[in-house]
């Protein structure tokens, strides 16, 4: 039991035990709302998002398996959410979040890749020169010229 929860009465304390189960049940059914088949389908994911971040801002004791499933899958719903802005900055941010939260638990048991991040910083309208650079107030910034400088 989390040090949050100690404080409540203990039939109520007894509940915050079934957060795994709960949290399991909120992975498999944004897992289940998405088909990749169907590209307008990564918009109904987002309904769980908010439920998801309600579990971590709880500090609910879930299980790493299910953060690493939803980090699994909420990367791959990233990826393919491909021109719909909304969807890769809700997705990005809620796996913020769970790696900010779980990072160290997960850290032997998930790899990210960078590169695939990268491309799509580069190919969204803030990655190609849409940085300010806050001396000259023009929008070719150190921070694009860094960047093009890398990737060539």
């Amino acid at each position: 039991m989390h040090l949050y929860n100690a404080w409540l009465p203990p039939p109520v304390a007894e509940e915050t035990k079934r957060e795994a189960e709960s949290f399991a049940a909120v992975v498999r059914a944004v897992k289940d709302s998405w088909r990749p088949d169907d590209p307008d389908s990564v918009y109904s994911t987002l309904e769980r998002i908010s439920v998801i971040d309600l579990f971590l801002k709880a500090k609910s004791e879930v299980s790493p398996a299910d953060v690493k499933e939803i980090v699994e899958f909420g990367v791959e719903v990233f990826h393919a959410s491909e021109n719909k802005l909304y969807a890769q900055v809700r997705w990005g941010s809620i796996l913020v979040k769970l790696l900010r939260n779980h990072g160290k638990k997960l850290k032997k048991s998930i790899s990210i890749q960078w590169r695939p991040f990268y491309d799509t910083l580069m190919r969204e309208p803030w990655g190609s020169g849409a940085f300010v650079n806050v001396d000259s107030g023009n929008f070719s910034g150190e921070v694009s010229e860094f960047y093009s400088e890398c990737d060539g």
